[in-house]
């Protein structure tokens, strides 16, 4: 397919929508706790979408006996084989180009798939990891443990990291290295006496009203067909979902919006008989409004609010 082709069968609305939540230039973090929709977008495009997005949800839900658990289990590792586990996660990313990188090709002419684009991620496995490990939980102090990037992370982020890594690295990650980076999560939290906190209980004081969005999604109320065919007048989304995300900050409910944002987007994916990438691109920036109007509808202003909600009159 010729690359103008190749680019406007994706929908260049859908990745217009998404990438004005990106941040450009500098050192600033691809994913960030402020911005959940571009982490779940990527991940929801995944091959192992609900693995991963279940993974990412889980390591922000962490109790503190689960903590515990987690860091006696990543002492276990051999350091060496933590480290060479990383480096085959590493090795595998830097071989998949990222969503930048194929729409430059694209620009200059080199032929691509619509479902390559659409399955491709803006950030690296050490972006993903820098979130987890900065703003999953209230990590304990040392002793520390390295993770992909090479930051040096208390031993429960590590097992989290490791397990999100797994995943991300999915499905050609050898057996032994997801053994190695996946065996602390899965040693510690096999225990029922170390629960994770259920995801309703992580989603805000609004968690009705994502718990009810979830229950639409099940029930197939809202489908995927009927969220990509919402059109949105340019600018609109991100200037509603900036509002959502101050409102969130305001009321302390950035950690809520992130785990909602994951929840809902699990939600869609696993209504779904294997979802074409191409179609959640598209579908996802209307659900996601919707479900940041769940979080924070009764602390956003009118205006924002109803932005938010301009996806529902399509459903």
């Amino acid at each position: 397919m010729a690359h103008g082709g190749f680019v406007r069968s994706v929908g260049l609305r859908a990745f217009t929508v998404v990438l004005s939540e990106f941040p450009h230039g500098g050192e600033a973090p691809v994913y960030t706790l402020s911005s959940p929709t571009v982490l779940a977008t990527d991940a929801a495009c995944h091959p192992a979408a609900r693995d991963l997005l279940g993974a990412l949800s889980a390591t922000f839900r962490l109790t503190d006996a689960a903590l515990t658990h987690l860091g006696l289990a990543v002492l276990d590792v051999a350091p060496g084989e933590r480290a060479a586990a990383w480096q085959s996660v590493e090795d595998l990313d830097s071989r998949t180009p990222t969503t930048p990188a194929l729409l430059r090709d694209a620009a200059h002419g080199a032929p691509g798939s619509a479902r390559t684009l659409a399955r491709s991620r803006l950030g690296r496995v050490a972006d993903v990891v820098r979130l987890v490990t900065r703003e999953a939980a209230a990590w304990p102090a040392a002793p520390g443990a390295a993770v992909a990037g090479g930051d040096v992370v208390p031993a429960p982020a590590a097992a989290a990291a490791g397990v999100v890594g797994v995943w991300w690295a999915s499905p050609d990650l050898g057996a032994r290295d997801a053994l190695v980076l996946g065996g602390p999560w899965h040693a510690a939290l096999g225990d029922v006496g170390t629960p994770l906190v259920p995801p309703a209980e992580s989603h805000g004081p609004r968690a009705d009203a994502v718990a009810d969005l979830c229950a639409a999604l099940a029930r197939r109320e809202v489908t995927l067909d009927r969220l990509a065919a919402v059109g949105w007048p340019p600018g609109r989304w991100a200037r509603a979902m900036h509002a959502g995300a101050w409102a969130a900050y305001g009321t302390g409910r950035l950690h809520a919006q992130l785990v909602a944002v994951l929840d809902v987007t699990a939600a869609l994916v696993g209504a779904e008989d294997d979802p074409d990438p191409v179609l959640l691109r598209a579908a996802l920036p209307t659900l996601h409004a919707l479900t940041v109007a769940a979080v924070v509808g009764d602390v956003l202003d009118a205006e924002p609010l109803a932005e938010l909600h301009l996806g529902a009159a399509g459903l």
